[in-house]
């Protein structure tokens, strides 16, 4: 692997191309991060534990659900398919969102029944009803992406679906009214329906409009789900490593260590600010140019570049300002989360060397190649968090999230390798 010193013309196109929505990432983290603070000072480690896991629990249900229609409706928008292609990949797309999730709420409802999860009824329900509006909001912004409006595109979720609860929950604490997780939960439901509204108009100015709402037909299903799979394997399964370790700490140390951890993701998530911005600027030129071409080598040397430029600054100044900041910003009883973020902050900095090879598989329709290894780095992230997390506790659970971030990045790298 190979880097050529960065000269100021290559820095300041740097700036100019991730600047824009740099900007807009880091803004719309800043609400994220804010909600995420108020939470913790409101509620306590213990609550905040539990809002954590629901949250998540949100997250992973959301992206399972919709089943890589993001992808592959960012992938056909991109490469300027027939407005035929791209009216099907809709059709599809609504179609298996609907199987999916009707899916996910008959396994949520046989997790509750069989009492496999610390969630009480009402946190389950709200948990339901959010994740499938979620799930309609980013597939109709990868399309939106994918039509080079990424601004438009990621701007709702980014600013609408925290900012609004964000300003719900500070009029809530001006006025001492007490909130629970199950009241949070409502308002998270509140913030994700506005959002969805926003990005369907968004959606109707910029020329797109929600197909008929119907299955897709035997073969554009078959055709479908297959590519589907591949990228829920690889990307969804991924999305549960970098969670497996929260659930762990949750089960095995509990649900208030668990809240301090979830501190630990939030710090950590602003250094994979860099990466989403990587996907964002250079997946639709990753998606242009056939696998090992000169001009694909050119756009994903550029990526690690502006990954590498981005995110060095921001680990080094999180680390520097890190105990201050949960300190000042989320209280004493946060102060444990500052050695598992340091530590999970080095996987971030593993992706961007190994050239975020997850996003270039699945721009490349490569993504099957992923599977194998994303199956068996799940396996690695389990044995590691239930090996180390009783014995390390919190830098345990950080622990077995980087090793299994670089065992899974660099075989992916390589087999990008031999690809090209």
């Amino acid at each position: 692997m190979r880097f050529d010193a960065p000269t100021g013309q290559r820095i300041l196109h740097i700036i100019r191309v991730q600047l824009p929505v740099i900007s807009q990432l880091v803004f719309g983290a800043g609400i994220a991060l804010g909600y995420s603070t108020f939470i913790a000072r409101l509620i306590g480690p213990a609550q905040f534990g539990i809002y954590s896991v629901a949250t998540t629990s949100i997250n992973l249900l959301s992206w399972g659900s919709l089943f890589g229609m993001d992808v592959i409706a960012l992938r056909v928008f991109a490469n300027h398919q027939s407005d035929l292609e791209k009216k099907a990949v809709s059709t599809n797309s609504v179609g298996i969102l609907l199987c999916t999730t009707l899916t996910a709420w008959l396994g949520t409802i046989a997790i509750a029944v069989l009492e496999f999860t610390p969630l009480d009824l009402k946190v389950l329900l709200l948990i339901e009803a959010t994740f499938p509006i979620l799930s309609l909001m980013r597939l109709l912004a990868a399309a939106i992406t994918g039509l080079g409006h990424t601004l438009a595109g990621q701007g709702p979720e980014r600013y609408m679906r925290d900012g609004i609860p964000l300003f719900m929950v500070f009029i809530a604490m001006l006025a001492g009214l007490p909130l629970t997780v199950v009241d949070l939960l409502k308002i998270n439901l509140f913030g994700a329906f506005l959002a969805l509204s926003c990005i369907i108009a968004i959606a109707s100015f910029r020329g797109l409009s929600l197909p008929p709402i119907k299955l897709p037909s035997r073969t554009q299903f078959r055709s479908t789900v297959l590519n589907g799979m591949h990228i829920t394997l690889s990307g969804g399964l991924q999305l549960l490593i970098q969670r497996m370790d929260l659930m762990g700490v949750s089960i095995l140390l509990g649900i208030r260590e668990a809240g301090i951890y979830a501190v630990a993701i939030a710090l950590s998530d602003a250094c994979g600010l860099a990466g989403i911005s990587i996907g964002l600027t250079s997946g639709r030129k990753l998606a242009a140019h056939p696998l090992g071409s000169s001009k694909f080598s050119a756009a994903l040397k550029e990526a690690r570049l502006h990954g590498l430029f981005l995110i060095v600054p921001i680990i080094i100044g999180a680390l520097a300002f890190g105990p201050l900041l949960i300190r000042m910003v989320y209280g004493i009883s946060y102060v444990d989360a500052f050695l598992p973020f340091s530590i999970l902050s080095a996987a971030h900095l593993v992706r961007a060397l190994a050239g975020y090879p997850i996003l270039v598989l699945n721009m490349t329709h490569n993504e099957k190649h992923a599977v194998g290894w994303v199956v068996i780095a799940v396996g690695i992230a389990a044995i590691l968090v239930y090996a180390l997390v009783p014995v390390l506790g919190l830098v345990g659970a950080a622990l077995a999230s980087v090793i299994t971030a670089v065992v899974m990045n660099v075989a992916l790298m390589m087999r990008i390798g031999k690809l090209a």
